[in-house]
């Protein structure tokens, strides 16, 4: 049961989920938290927006890295700053383990939901994109504990590690 409760997520896999789970926990505590955080949610979405731009702006020219992009007809609340990484020599574990390094933590993009057992029989074909995106896909920082110039030193070291580390 406790497995349930936290999604059924296996923590020593990362965000692996091999049974249907649910998120049903909250004390009263994490409940008056949440609505406080809702105070400053505009706050909060300023900061991930701007964080945002300070990738782009700094990465944007880097060949080995692939922006995702919002719709035409959203506005995106840039949760996460997702990017793919097409690098010939450097896989998305080895670019985390370089980050974490330095201690700049890195989430992947998730697992394709057809890999988790309880979806497994609907796996019905392929699902190329979503297996390349999950191959090449890197979450960048995007802590709104962070600032402008923890982005900025992020950007610089994953510039580092692409372009010119061996």
């Amino acid at each position: 049961m406790v497995l349930w409760i936290y999604q059924a997520r296996d923590a020593s896999k990362g965000y692996y989920h091999p049974e249907i789970g649910f998120n049903y926990r909250m004390t009263n505590l994490e409940a008056s938290l949440g609505l406080a955080q809702l105070e400053r949610l505009s706050e909060f979405l300023e900061k991930k927006r701007r964080f945002n731009k300070i990738y782009r702006e700094i990465l944007g020219d880097c060949k080995y890295i692939k922006f995702q992009e919002a719709h035409s007809e959203t506005e995106s609340s840039w949760w996460l700053t997702s990017v793919l990484i097409n690098h010939p020599e450097k896989d998305i574990p080895q670019i985390q383990k370089e980050l974490k390094e330095e201690g700049i933590p890195s989430r992947r993009i998730f697992v394709p939901i057809v890999e988790f057992p309880p979806y497994k029989q609907f796996k019905t074909r392929d699902y190329k994109n979503a297996y390349m995106i999950y191959e090449r896909g890197l979450n960048l920082p995007s802590s709104t504990l962070n600032d402008d110039k923890d982005i900025q030193k992020i950007c610089k070291l994953l510039i580092e590690i692409l372009e010119s580390r061996g």
